[in-house]
């Protein structure tokens, strides 16, 4: 199911970049999102359906909110997609506006993160298999909060390459981080369990597309505010991303799976 989400949200991101390049004026919003939406509603309910052939109906969890480990996967996955927003809306602007680059290499440049997603959530996920969850979560957690922090530092560079290759890898610990989490709820909560279990911390990525809108605006809007130029001021986010992403390093590093007949067992 994530990565039938996942290919969902690359297809888009693609999709809607082409059309609007395709385009010579400005295509109707609705009409736009009308083809994404329904692009959206297909993969997942596909992906559904193989399911439900697949396995039948999962054991019904009792209390899954009353866990621990329920809520720090939560902020864990809130988080992830917090910073991954943060990086997707910011890096087209920050290579027009750093290296000169055109809109269309700015389209273009957003649909190669769209395919940097998936890959990373292709080989993030199938790593995981190997050496379990929390820790690929904790070597993509480090991994990310390392390149973040490096991100301004490629940028003042003014080697292209390097930018869009840091640019590249953190969005793929993006899409790691969110399709290795339907196995850490199974690593966390029994097999049997983690379909239930899936949906309702699944509800933590449209809470992150709240918030991470509402925070970039703030953070540019008060950079603006005290005469942050623009240069610095993608610094400054960068930073705050990378702070993000460390919390959920921190999150991380409290998930243990719920020991049956303890106190938080559902």
């Amino acid at each position: 199911m994530a990565l039938a989400i996942h290919l969902c949200i690359g297809t888009a991101y693609a999709l809607s970049v082409f059309w609007l390049l395709r385009t010579p004026s400005p295509p109707l919003g609705w009409a736009t999102w009308l083809v994404l939406a329904a692009l959206y509603f297909s993969c997942v309910m596909a992906a559904g359906y193989r399911l439900a052939r697949s396995g039948g109906r999962p054991r019904h969890v009792r209390r899954p909110y009353a866990t621990s480990q329920f809520w720090l996967i939560w902020v864990v996955l809130c988080l992830n997609v917090i910073a991954g927003i943060g990086i997707i809306g910011i890096a087209p602007s920050m290579l027009q506006d750093i290296f000169g680059a055109s809109q269309a290499d700015a389209a273009q440049f957003t649909v190669v993160m769209s395919l940097c997603s998936v890959g990373g959530a292709l080989f993030w996920a199938s790593l995981s298999d190997w050496i379990g969850r929390k820790a690929t979560y904790t070597t993509c957690f480090m991994l990310g909060v390392a390149l973040y922090a490096l991100a301004p530092v490629a940028a003042r560079s003014g080697n292209q390459l390097a930018f869009v290759t840091v640019i590249c890898l953190i969005v793929s610990v993006h899409g790691g981080g969110f399709a290795t989490v339907p196995g850490y709820i199974g690593d966390s909560f029994g097999p049997r369990s983690g379909r239930a279990i899936y949906g309702r911390v699944l509800t933590a990525w449209p809470a992150a597309a709240i918030l991470a809108p509402i925070l970039m605006k703030y953070i540019r809007d008060k950079q603006r505010l005290i005469g942050v130029p623009w240069p610095l001021a993608y610094d400054i986010t960068m930073y705050i991303l990378a702070a993000i992403l460390l919390l959920a390093l921190i999150a991380n590093t409290f998930i243990r799976p719920v020991v049956a007949g303890s106190a938080e067992a559902p």
